[in-house]
C-alpha cells in the first residue's frame, strides 16, 4: 500500500476488530491520503480502531478527519475507538478539545 507523506500507517485484524497504528504526522499535507488509506482498511470491518500513540504532530485538519471518519464508519456500521494515551500528543489534543465527547477516545486497546 502506498504510504501518505509523512505518516505511516500499519494494521492487523485481531478477531472482529482492525486495528490502525499510524506513525508521524497527520496535516492539511496528507489527510486526503490517510483518509484514503483508513477506508481501504477497515473495508469489511465490524469495529475499527485508530492507534494515534505514535503521531507526532496532528493539525486542526487532522481533528476533522478523525471525526468525519468516527461519523461516516458510524454510518456504515462500523464502531470506531481512537487510542490516544494521555501522555501521547494526540492524548493530549483530545483532552484539550475535549474530542472525547464526539469520539470514543481510550487510554489503550482494551483487553
Amino acid at each position: 500500500m502506498t504510504q501518505p507523506s509523512q505518516a505511516q500507517l500499519e494494521s492487523e485484524r485481531v478477531d472482529r476488530l482492525t486495528l490502525i497504528r499510524i506513525r508521524g504526522e497527520i496535516d492539511l499535507s496528507n489527510i486526503d491520503e490517510v483518509r484514503a488509506a483508513v477506508l481501504t482498511i477497515v473495508t469489511g470491518a465490524e469495529m475499527a480502531a485508530i492507534d494515534l500513540s505514535a503521531v507526532d504532530y496532528l493539525d486542526s485538519q487532522g481533528i476533522h478527519l478523525l471525526i468525519d471518519l468516527s461519523r461516516g464508519l458510524a454510518q456504515a456500521g462500523i464502531e470506531l475507538s481512537i487510542i490516544a494515551p494521555s501522555t501521547s500528543i494526540a492524548g493530549e489534543l483530545m483532552a484539550v478539545t475535549r474530542l472525547g465527547e464526539l469520539l470514543r477516545v481510550r487510554e489503550a486497546l482494551p483487553g
